[in-house]
């Protein structure tokens, strides 16, 4: 898909959750930089997946532990 200066909120969504499974291209990352930058809600987006692949991996230790 090309990438694009400002992408949607939801094609910017996309980029946040593609992110954890491959680097993103260097325009896809300006791109994406440029829309957390000048959007509200997406930011957001983006810390709660981060809080919740934080928890996840708390969560793996702690099991793996017992």
């Amino acid at each position: 898909m090309k990438a694009t200066l400002s992408p949607s909120c939801k094609e910017a969504t996309r980029l946040i959750t593609e992110r954890l499974d491959r680097e993103l291209t260097f325009a896809e990352r300006i791109g994406l930089r440029f829309h957390l930058a000048i959007c509200a809600a997406c930011p957001k987006v983006a810390r709660q997946i981060d809080i919740m692949r934080a928890a996840l991996a708390r969560w793996r230790t702690h099991i793996n532990e017992d």
